[in-house]
């Protein structure tokens, strides 16, 4: 019930937390909203979650120092886009997490080429790239640190 249109930064951390429910973000406005999940147990983030945000036009997702094994916001939407309602990922972190760099997450090397084409901060975002450990398969991890 509360208005949150002028809301831009929204932080979420908690040791004991394992789960973000899809709706939690459906009620979230505003043109730039930076979203921070930081030092938690959730090991998995919904991508059905990201069809929730509606009215956000950048999206700055920052989920360092997780357990997060997978990550896949564009699995119901059209990567790069966030969302089908046009909400774009502007910056990504996912540094202090276990990702396995499988299949799974080729729409990373999506993103990366998007950013860097239309991105202005693309130096913030390969600094947050290069901090992620990443459990790769062969040549998975070259192919999309490579762009």
């Amino acid at each position: 019930m509360a208005d949150v249109r002028l809301l831009r930064k929204v932080t979420i951390r908690g040791k004991n937390l394992k789960r973000i429910n899809i709706g939690a973000f459906e009620k979230l406005r505003g043109y730039r909203l930076d979203l921070t999940i930081t030092n938690t147990q959730i090991d998995t983030i919904p991508s059905l979650l990201f069809n929730t945000i509606t009215t956000i036009s950048f999206l700055k997702l920052s989920l360092p120092n997780n357990k997060i094994h997978s990550f896949n916001p564009f699995l119901h939407t059209k990567a790069p886009i966030l969302n089908q309602h046009g909400t774009i990922l502007d910056s990504l972190d996912l540094q202090g997490n276990p990702i396995i760099c499988d299949c799974k997450i080729l729409w990373l090397k999506q993103w990366i080429e998007y950013s860097v084409e239309h991105s202005t901060n693309w130096h913030e975002i390969n600094e947050a790239l290069d901090k992620t450990e990443c459990d790769a398969m062969p040549g998975i991890q070259d192919s999309l640190l490579s762009v």
